[in-house]
C-alpha cells in the first residue's frame, strides 16, 4: 500500500510539473502571438487544443470529484433508458438526465475508457466554446474580425480555458463547462433572432447542469436592459 501511494505521489508531481511547464508556454506564446506568422499560429492553436485535452484527460485520480465522475461514467450503460425529468436529477448518479444521455452518446466512441472520455469532453467543449464566442464577438461588433485576429484570439482563449479548467477544476467543472458552452450557443441563436432555437438550447443546457439558468438570466438582461446593447468595447 505504501509503495502504491509513493508511486501515485510521484506521478502526481510529474503531472503538475508538466502542467506548470505548459502554462508557462501558454503565457509566452500569448505575449508573442502577434509576432508569429499566420500558418504557424494555426498549427500552435491545434497543438494547444491537443495538449490541453491530453493533460486534462491524464488528471490525477485524487482530484476532487474524480472518483464521483468515474463512478457515474461506469454506471451509465449505452442504450439503457434512465427516464427523463427536466427539473430533477437521476437518483443514483445525482446528475441531470441530459448529462447522462450525453455520456451515453460519447461512450459509443470512447467505450469504457474514462481517460478518452475526459479527452473528448475537454477537446470538444473548448473548440465549441471558442468558436461560438468568436461568432458572438463578431455579431456584437466587439472586434474587427479577420483571419489573423481570429486565430490569435483562439490561441489566447485556449490558454485561458486551460488555466481555468485545469488545476482547480480538473474534475468538478465537467458538467458546468458543457452547460456553459451550450448557453453560449443559445445566446448566439438569440442574437441571430432564432428564438425557438435559443430557448431549446437553454433547456438542453439546464438538463446538463442547473447553473444554466444563469445563462438564461443573462440573455434576459441583455434583452430587457438597453444599456447592455449599447455599451461596447472596440479593440484596434
Amino acid at each position: 500500500r505504501c509503495s502504491r501511494n509513493f508511486v501515485l505521489l510521484k506521478e502526481e508531481k510529474m503531472y503538475y510539473l508538466f502542467w506548470v511547464c505548459f502554462i508557462v508556454i501558454n503565457i509566452m506564446v500569448c505575449f508573442s502571438v502577434d509576432k508569429i506568422n499566420y500558418k504557424s499560429k494555426k498549427i500552435i492553436y491545434w497543438i494547444f487544443l491537443f495538449f490541453n485535452a491530453l493533460l486534462l484527460a491524464l488528471r490525477p485520480i485524487n482530484i476532487p470529484d474524480y472518483e464521483s465522475y468515474e463512478k457515474i461514467y461506469n454506471y451509465i450503460s449505452i442504450g439503457q433508458n434512465y427516464g427523463f425529468d427536466i427539473l430533477a436529477r437521476e437518483y443514483y448518479t445525482g446528475v441531470e438526465y441530459g448529462y447522462i444521455y450525453l455520456t451515453q452518446l460519447i461512450k459509443i466512441f470512447t467505450g469504457n475508457n474514462i481517460r478518452m472520455y475526459f479527452f473528448v469532453i475537454a477537446y470538444t467543449s473548448t473548440v465549441f466554446s471558442i468558436e461560438i464566442m468568436l461568432n458572438i464577438m463578431s455579431k456584437l461588433n466587439i472586434l474587427p474580425m479577420n483571419k489573423n485576429v481570429d486565430v490569435e484570439l483562439k490561441i489566447i482563449m485556449s490558454a485561458i480555458f486551460f488555466s481555468y479548467f485545469s488545476m482547480n477544476y480538473q474534475a468538478i467543472a465537467i458538467r458546468q463547462g458543457i452547460s456553459m458552452a451550450v448557453c453560449l450557443l443559445s445566446f448566439y441563436f438569440y442574437l441571430d433572432k432564432k428564438m425557438v432555437k435559443a430557448i431549446l438550447t437553454i433547456i438542453i443546457a439546464f438538463t446538463i447542469h442547473r447553473m444554466a439558468i444563469l445563462g438564461g438570466g443573462l440573455v434576459l438582461v441583455y434583452h430587457f436592459v438597453p444599456s447592455a446593447k449599447t455599451k461596447k468595447t472596440y479593440f484596434q
